[in-house]
Order: C-alpha cells, then structure tokens, then sequence
C-alpha cells in the first residue's frame, strides 16, 4: 500500500506488485480529503485532523485486505524536510580497490551527522527539535571527483557520497507506526518524500540529463526545488496552493477540466489572473535564488489536484516576461509508464505522486 499524505487529502492505493515484471495490479483506491484552511501545518488542529485521517485510512485498507507486505509513506511539503549530505574520504592506499566496507564505513558517518544535524553545522538542517529522520537514498558516488555507479572495485586517491536524509516531525510518524502497529504490524514500513520520489520517477524516464526546477503545487502549499541527478535543493516553500485559489476562483475545477460555457469560462479567466499573480509574487522571490548561477531550461508541475492543469501555460508566461527565459515547462506524469499499471486504464487524474511509488 502506498499512502500519501498532503494538505489537501490523504490518499491511498492498494496494488499486487509482481518484482518479476514491474507490473502493479492495483486493487482500490481510498481518499480522505482534509480541511486545512488557514492553518499552522504545526498546530494542534492540524495534528488532530492529520491523525485522525491516517487512522481512517489504514482502517478503511484493512477493510479490504488483512494482510499488506509493504507500505509506502509519501509525505508532502511541509510535512517533511529534506537534507542533503555529502562526505569525502581521502585515500592513504589509492592504488588498492575501494572496498564494500570503506563505502559502508564512510556512509555511517554521514548517517550519524544526519541524527543530529544541528550538532554537525550541517547548512539548511531542520532547526525544529521535533523532526526526526525517517528514510534517505544515496546519490551517485564519485571516485576521483567522476561520478559511478558503484565505487566498490575502483582505484583513487577520493571518494565522495551524497544522499538526501528525509525528516518528518516525531508526532507524524508516531502516528503513522501507531496505525502500522494497529492494522497491519507485519508490513515494511517506509517514508519518502514526493520530491524524492518525483526526483527518482524522472531519473528513470530518462528526463533530468539536466538540472530542473520542480514547483509542487498541493493543495494549500507550493513547493519550489531545484532538482539534478545528484542534488536536491528546497528553494522555498509558499502557503498558496490549488484549494487556495479554488477559494478566490469557484468555478477553478470546471475551468481546470474545460467543462464551462464561454461566458464562465471568460469570466473565470479574469478572476484567475490577479488570483495567480498573488502565487506567482510568493513563489518568484524563491525561483530568483537561482539568478547568479542561471535558470535551468527544464521546469516540472506537480500536483495532486486537476487544477493544476492550468499551471503550465499561466507559469510560462511569468517566467519568459518577469524572470526573462523561456522555459521547457511540463506536468510530471507517469503516463509513460501505463503499460506497468493495470488494468492499463486506470491512471487516477492527477495521481500521478502517487501511482510512482508504485514504480520505483
């Protein structure tokens, strides 16, 4: 089971994954939206209805199974924070071959720095005392300052590690072991952030040869990242997402899905206009970190709503006539990947964080 959650809803698919193929038969899809206007993500009404809707959701799955081998955590902005770390060892013996175990010892290191970033000085670690670690993935090594697969069997005088370290707040994920430990206590539990997994997804469709600029759009936060093989970079974050301009703009759904009559949809087009510019004003000010080294070409959207459809020509407007370049902006999407999913039909709109886990 994978179970994501977000400021808009707490979702969940259960699917049969046969490792042999890849392919996964998906056998229901559950939902839980929230309410989360207006709200500090790390207030008390907040953990209430965060704990509440993960309670639901592992009972509702144990309705329709008794048994899960694993379970997924997908976890969106703000309710993680994602570090990267990197450590490089200089070699006293560079004529002998890196060993499994100099790669092991090496990486313990950095996993004892990210238990406890704020000791180590570590730039951007969390600051709240609350967060605790919950999972991390390694980024490509590099031996001699080229980057490999695997330094095991390579000579040189260094070897450097990256991975990114993903920490959630303890309140969060002692609620979601207590609903592990409930329904399903013989499952792998695992987290991972929706940028990480977004980050994986693109990797393997072969789409970020170059470094991208993710804006992960949830429903009353935007995310903005810079994204590479080997980097995951938090831009900023604003607390203006699709729910917050469906609040400004009423008819955003049937607008987003082409479902009105040309009047509405004239109208609605008005109203969008200084409802998105009010986003753009929060989220440019963190897309404008990146001026000294350059804006990337490549731009993805995500998002867990079907208004986030209308983002791409809305956002490639502002970045060609207030930031100066054009970009190569499109939605992230597993769509590429139907033909693991089955039956091949069933790719949930905008689904598509959630559907990844389930091919990675």
């Amino acid at each position: 089971m994978s179970v994501d959650i977000s400021t808009s809803a707490i979702s969940a698919i259960l699917a049969v994954r046969h490792e042999n193929t890849g392919i996964a038969d998906i056998l229901k899809t559950l939902k839980n939206p929230l309410n989360l206007m207006g709200e500090n993500f790390s207030g008390l009404r907040t953990a209430h209805v965060i704990r509440e809707g993960i309670l639901k959701i592992f009972r509702d799955a144990r309705a329709v199974t008794g048994h899960l081998d694993e379970i997924t955590v997908i976890l969106s902005d703000p309710f993680f924070s994602d570090i990267t770390f990197s450590k490089e060892m200089r070699r006293h013996h560079p004529e002998i071959k890196i060993s499994s175990q100099e790669i092991s010892a090496l990486f313990k290191t950095m996993e004892k720095e990210a238990e406890s970033p704020r000791e180590a000085s570590v730039p951007g670690a969390p600051a709240a005392p609350d967060l605790v670690r919950a999972g991390e993935e390694m980024f490509f090594p590099k031996v001699n300052g080229y980057e490999v697969l695997d330094p095991a069997g390579y000579k040189g005088k260094s070897m450097e590690i990256s991975a990114v370290f993903t920490f959630i707040n303890q309140f969060m994920k002692e609620t979601v072991i207590g609903a592990h430990d409930k329904f399903f206590p013989r499952a792998h539990l695992e987290y991972v952030s929706d940028t990480r997994l977004i980050r994986k997804t693109l990797l393997k469709l072969n789409a970020l040869q170059d470094p991208a600029i993710l804006f992960n759009v949830d429903g009353e936060a935007t995310g903005v990242y810079l994204l590479s093989n080997n980097e995951i970079s938090h831009l900023g974050i604003s607390t203006f997402g699709t729910k917050t301009l469906e609040r400004r703009v009423s008819s955003l759904p049937q607008y987003a899905q082409n479902m009105l009559e040309e009047n509405l949809k004239a109208k609605t087009e008005s109203l969008l206009k200084p409802a998105f510019l009010d986003w753009w004003e929060e989220i440019s000010q963190h897309v404008k970190k990146l001026e000294e080294t350059g804006f990337p070409k490549k731009c993805f959207i995500a998002g867990r709503d079907p208004a986030v459809n209308i983002f791409p020509g809305l956002l490639a407007n502002y970045l060609k006539s207030l930031l100066g370049f054009e970009s190569d902006l499109k939605l992230f999407s597993v769509e590429p990947m139907r033909d693991l999913i089955r039956p091949s039909s069933f790719v949930p709109q905008n689904q598509d964080i959630l559907l990844a886990s389930l091919l990675n």
